[in-house]
């Protein structure tokens, strides 16, 4: 079975039928980070990843880099000089164009390389048919603006353990370069769980052993490190109240639970493997997290895989939800209104966020049709919408057991409310009515903008949200109330949402 919209693994054919796109070549890609801050590395990380030169045997003679900054534009030679006959391979090669001002850059890859005796070039990457638009890198001098003691991550990411009939990953210890020099501070890697039971070399056969979850437990914990921390996890397809397929996170589990039910690895064979009803995690050293709550499942996927939409009923019954998956800033506020909406019922959900991201560092390269066409964005890129955390040390599980996280795209936005007797209430505590100073901490950079507008949002049940524009220091009377949070925005349009205080009458 072949599935629309999902991402460009390009050798994937029916008995007979060959996509347009199908090259008798090994997938040949480039990748670069979105953000690379100077204090971490002067130079630009460039990621080549080659998969499937098990079947097509290739020869990468060297890259050819342009970079166009502000006033100038500087060319790099990298010699590679690589038979490359592995099913994946990837190496990182640093470049130094000199960048001596904080500013964006655009920069373009050219490929040299043979294919039996026959000499190509390939710009970004060797894919059909696809747009070549260039990468864009931040050089930042100041980093991400956060406050110490706050650490910056993406909750759901997808490794090369992820490499199915459709999609794939790239390497957790390339990733890794590629986070820490855009300032983050640590990763879940959640492949799919339908690919985490396949036999390494056969995606379609199951392994009893388990191999490549066994692996991915293993080189999470062997990458991570107290300055940058990846948890092994899965993305569980699992089984609703309508018996359809919905995505959740199951974050840092010793034990794998299967889910299988939507991919599509057997014609009609998807209905759930487990139910929502049947999980019985409680530790908290576990996070379990749905995915994605609020995307509209196309009607091609309902239709083939019996993938279903999560309901608020269902939601409720967990602590944290994760709407941002992308990068769409204009989504942003109609996945803020769906989670609005779940908080005036009375639930309390924080949210998280991330990019659902397979490599994608700076490009997302995608299935438009079937068979037919390619197509390339910048959705779903590796860090892009980012979840904030404030805990003594970097702990991603017990960090975001502590509640105090935001959610945002760049700048850092956090608030507390005082009492008359100086006890603090902090995101994600629950408060006694009454009245409260109200104090925050606002920040942005160059990168992101000036800050243009915060806001207070007072929930209060059953009805909509009172917003109002105000100065750190103000007092307030709260009573009636279930909630108080806060957003920002800047004049580039980057934003940060806080997760909310509650207040004990509900």
């Amino acid at each position: 079975m072949y599935l629309p919209f999902l991402y460009a693994e390009t050798h994937y054919h029916l008995k007979f039928l060959y996509p347009l796109y199908y090259k008798k070549e090994p997938e040949i890609i480039t990748d670069i980070p979105t953000r690379v801050i100077k204090s971490i590395s002067k130079k630009i990380p460039i990621l080549l990843l080659i998969k499937d030169a098990d079947k097509f045997p290739v020869f990468v003679e060297k890259l050819e880099i342009t970079v166009l900054q502000k006033n100038k534009t500087t060319k790099e030679i990298i010699p590679v000089h690589l038979h490359i006959s592995d099913s994946y391979f990837s190496k990182i090669f640093f470049i130094d164009p000199k960048i001596k001002e904080e500013q964006k850059i655009l920069l373009y890859v050219k490929i040299f390389y043979k294919i039996n005796t026959k000499n190509k070039t390939a710009l970004q990457d060797n894919y059909f048919g696809l747009k070549k638009i260039p990468f864009t890198c931040y050089y930042s001098l100041s980093g991400l603006p956060l406050p110490d003691n706050w650490f910056a991550g993406d909750v759901h990411y997808h490794s090369n353990f992820t490499s199915d009939q459709v999609e794939f990953g790239a390497d957790i210890s390339s990733t890794k370069t590629f986070a820490n020099v855009m300032g983050l501070n640590w990763l879940f890697v959640t492949d799919h769980s339908y690919d985490l039971d396949d036999d390494e070399n056969n995606y379609l056969k199951n392994d009893p052993a388990l191999v490549k979850w066994q692996k991915l437990k293993q080189i999470a914990k062997k990458l991570s490190s107290d300055n940058f921390k990846i948890i092994h996890g899965e993305e569980l397809s699992v089984g609703n109240s309508e018996n359809k397929n919905v995505h959740l996170l199951i974050i840092n589990s010793d034990n794998f639970i299967k889910g299988y039910g939507d991919s599509a690895e057997k014609w009609f064979r998807n209905n759930p493997t487990e139910n929502l009803n049947d999980l019985k995690i409680s530790s908290r050293e576990v996070l379990m997290i749905p995915a994605h709550p609020f995307e509209k499942i196309p009607l091609a996927q309902k239709l083939t895989l019996k993938r279903g939409s999560w309901n608020n009923d269902e939601l409720k019954n967990f602590a944290f939800i994760q709407p941002f998956n992308g990068n769409n800033i204009q989504e942003s506020d109609k996945l803020i209104k769906k989670w609005v909406h779940l908080l005036l019922e009375g639930a309390k959900i924080l949210i998280v966020a991330g990019n659902d991201a397979h490599g994608n560092f700076n490009l997302m390269k995608q299935i438009k049709i079937p068979f037919l066409k390619l197509f390339v964005s910048k959705e779903q890129i590796f860090g892009k919408w980012m979840t904030y955390f404030y805990y003594s040390s970097n702990n991603p599980i017990k960090g975001i057991y502590n509640k105090k996280i935001v959610v945002s795209n760049g700048p850092f936005l956090d608030f507390y409310i005082e009492n008359i007797s100086k006890k603090k209430f902090h995101i994600g505590d629950s408060a006694p009515e009454g009245e409260y100073t109200i104090i925050y901490n606002a920040a942005s950079n160059d990168e992101f903008g000036k800050i243009k507008n915060i806001t207070l949002f007072i929930g209060k049940k059953n009805k909509a949200e009172k917003r109002l524009i105000l100065k750190s220091g103000c007092k307030m009377m709260f009573f009636d109330s279930i909630y108080i949070r806060m957003e920002l925005i800047t004049y580039k349009n980057y934003k940060a949402f806080t997760n909310p205080i509650w207040f004990l009458t509900y």
